[in-house]
């Protein structure tokens, strides 16, 4: 009667395409990964249905973003770390989503 909630990222979403190697989630404690398609068979193996799948949405301060993105794009990350802090946007909130991470709901039939 209840429901399975998963989060995890797909490495075939456009971000983990065109960023190929500096896919931010290419790390070494993640051994394995996933697509919808593949949880949604991992799930059914177990038993268990995937009735919904959608993108997952992160909620992350501006100035922690533009460290992170730094490490991967730093001159972009450069510029845009001005431009916060010259704004006062540093500690700001943004909602980050399209790097390819998905929340998968699974159910038992």
């Amino acid at each position: 009667g209840g429901v399975l909630a998963l989060g995890t990222h797909s490495i075939r979403s456009l971000a983990a395409r065109v960023l190929g190697r500096r896919y931010p989630f290419l790390m070494a404690m993640h051994t394995i990964h996933f697509t919808p398609a593949t949880t949604g068979r991992l799930l059914a193996l177990a038993g268990l249905t995937q009735v919904k799948v959608r993108p997952h949405l992160r909620y992350l301060r501006l100035g922690y973003f533009l460290k992170k993105l730094g490490q991967r794009m730093p001159r972009t990350a450069k510029v845009f770390s001005g431009l916060a802090r010259t704004a006062g946007l540093e500690n700001r909130f943004i909602i980050v989503t399209g790097l390819g991470g998905f929340e998968a709901y699974a159910i038992k039939k």
